[in-house]
């Protein structure tokens, strides 16, 4: 992606305001002051290490599916509830096609993340991601808890049919999931699994190659739509490596912006 202007990131959140309005939602005085500070924070990490970043505010499917970036638009199908909390998968045919397809990123230079509360434990279930379990996930992040209540999050892995010989599983007990997750990923065989802002797991055994489809919200493709989640999403994003203090950076953003909007963690 092209390198962005000190001013990008406001100008972004405009016309993100802007596209909301279009849609029939005109955002808050709040919503404008917390998503403008956030889009002043990411500017200052670099808008080129993000391919796209979904705020879900203006409590609609239409503005729920908005990009800010502008890239990368959701698709919704099945049942999605939206209201000024975020979007709400039902957990078994609600998700979103974010249009990204996999092949366009490289696992030895990436990152996925998710802001979300609620959802259901003791089954997989996928808040970002495509891949197939008989032949390897692509890029799967942030799933839900195992059977034994433990989280469980994995990017770039191929060819691996098991999904525990990859993830960070069974790294904490955490049965709320209500957190913001991050997945990055710098080489082949060095992935990092961050909670609020803080690195708790890695991962060695990663590949560096990624699947083709594209990323599906709320749930995992694997030539359709799989591993369904009902957690309530506030903010995902996917691009380029951060580094730890990036990320540090970044939740610390995103945590503003979820508080001043009322529906933090």
């Amino acid at each position: 992606m092209s390198k962005r202007t000190a001013n990008e990131g406001l100008r972004l959140a405009q016309a993100h305001f802007n596209r909301m309005a279009l849609e029939g939602s005109a955002p808050t005085a709040t919503q404008i002051s917390a998503l403008s500070t956030l889009m002043h924070v990411l500017n200052g990490i670099g808008l080129s290490k993000f391919h796209l970043f979904y705020p879900f505010i203006g409590g609609t499917a239409a503005t729920h599916a908005l990009d800010v970036l502008g890239a990368y638009d959701i698709t919704w199908s099945g049942t999605v509830t939206h209201n000024s909390s975020g979007a709400t998968p039902n957990g078994t045919t609600g998700y979103g096609d974010s249009g990204l397809n996999g092949s366009s990123l490289t696992g030895t230079d990436c990152h996925l993340s998710a802001y979300s509360t609620g959802g259901s434990t003791g089954s997989f279930r996928c808040l970002l991601g495509n891949g197939t379990a008989a032949a390897g996930f692509g890029l799967t992040a942030l799933g839900a808890l195992d059977a034994g209540g433990k989280e469980a999050g994995a990017i770039a892995a191929v060819n691996d049919p098991a999904p525990d010989d990859y993830l960070p599983a069974d790294a904490e007990a955490d049965t709320a999931r209500d957190h913001f997750h991050l997945i990055d990923s710098t080489t082949a065989l060095a992935q990092q699994f961050y909670r609020d802002g803080v690195a708790f797991a890695s991962s060695g055994t990663g590949r560096g190659t990624i699947q083709s489809g594209n990323l599906f919200i709320g749930a995992r493709n694997n030539g359709g739509a799989s591993g369904y989640d009902d957690a309530t999403l506030k903010s995902i994003s996917i691009g380029l490596h951060l580094t730890a203090a990036e990320v540090l950076t970044y939740y610390t953003a995103v945590q503003a912006f979820q508080t001043a909007l009322a529906r933090n963690n």
